[in-house]
């Protein structure tokens, strides 16, 4: 079958290794080691895309500290198990349902900037208050 970038179906990995051999590009993801085929899609797009997985990892690297840190407060406070595991339950689901507003809302640059910076200052709020009650 025909592989082109703008097919309805997203092209997988491989197929997008087929593709840039036939067309030419210097881009390729077709490497011999796993380290090419791993970060081939960073080595491809440049330093923005570096600098995206820097602050994804960052995000992602305090999400679990703050879930760490709060597990080991609740076990020194005495918590059981059971509520230990379902406290950070309303935070997921918080995440799934506006995770999806978000990318359906953000469709401007500045409806983005808005969302970024709007929704940690509102997660930052009211955490502050959960400290400041207890």
């Amino acid at each position: 079958p025909e592989l082109t970038p703008q097919s309805s179906r997203p092209l997988l990995i491989s197929e997008l290794s087929l593709y840039t051999e036939r067309s030419g590009s210097k881009t390729s993801f077709a490497g011999d080691s796993v380290l090419e085929k791993f970060l081939g899609v960073y080595a491809a797009v440049g330093p923005k895309s570096w600098a995206i997985a820097l602050v994804l990892t960052c995000l992602f690297g305090a999400s679990s500290a703050l879930l760490c840190a709060g597990a080991l407060e609740m076990h020194g406070s005495g918590f059981s198990a059971v509520a230990i595991g379902m406290a950070p339950m309303p935070a997921g689901f918080t995440q799934a349902i506006f995770s999806q507003v978000g990318g359906r809302i953000g469709n401007t640059l500045r409806r983005r900037i808005t969302i970024t910076v709007v929704g940690p200052l509102v997660l930052s709020l009211s955490l502050l208050a959960i400290v400041l009650s207890s």
